[in-house]
């Protein structure tokens, strides 16, 4: 049994499927709605490439792309398995897990994704290849039952702001070095 979200039609904006890049966001937003209805649980966690303006300034945008691309592929890999992998817009990408709304087994997930990027790092260094920065990530449960105190769009909001704490920590840790 697949995993049913409502969304609204401007949460569903916000997580198009990376994939599909010939739609305008309307299109893809307005393709994905009528499949999406909520019956269960799920987990959401969002993804940003931490300095990737940096990498577009430094390298140029199709090294960008590439590491977009780098990104985009482990998360489908990697989270086919838990749910659907979306990308958000620019740099950011979002998880929908279908199998547990445990946040400790959520971040487990998460870290293990993380893991798999310093994987492909080891086999991008060895290519001589810009290797990926770092990920930040932030995790939300949704619960139908609460659906009139925390929308979907309150899940995404919190995810959203958790994802930025790890930022700030991320750039706090690099300036100190």
């Amino acid at each position: 049994m697949g995993v049913c979200l409502v969304l609204s039609f401007s949460a569903c904006k916000q997580l198009l499927p990376y994939q599909d890049t010939s739609l305008t966001a309307e299109q893809r937003a307005e393709d994905l709605l009528p499949r999406l209805t909520l019956e269960e649980k799920v987990s959401l966690i969002v993804f940003d490439v931490n300095d990737f303006k940096l990498i577009n300034d430094t390298y140029g945008h199709s090294e960008g792309d590439r590491i977009l691309t780098e990104v985009a592929k482990i998360l489908k890999e990697y989270y086919q398995e838990y749910g659907r992998v979306y990308r958000i817009g620019g740099d950011e990408f979002a998880a929908i897990i279908e199998k547990s709304t445990d946040k400790s087994e959520i971040e487990k997930i998460a870290t293990r994704f993380k893991e798999k990027v310093e994987e492909r790092n080891g086999q991008l260094k060895n290519e001589k290849k810009l290797e990926i920065p770092r990920i930040s990530y932030g995790i939300s449960v949704y619960n139908p039952k609460n659906n009139l105190e925390h929308s979907f769009e309150d899940v995404i909001n919190e995810a959203d702001e958790e994802m930025y704490n790890y930022k700030k920590i991320y750039k706090n840790q690099n300036k100190q070095q």
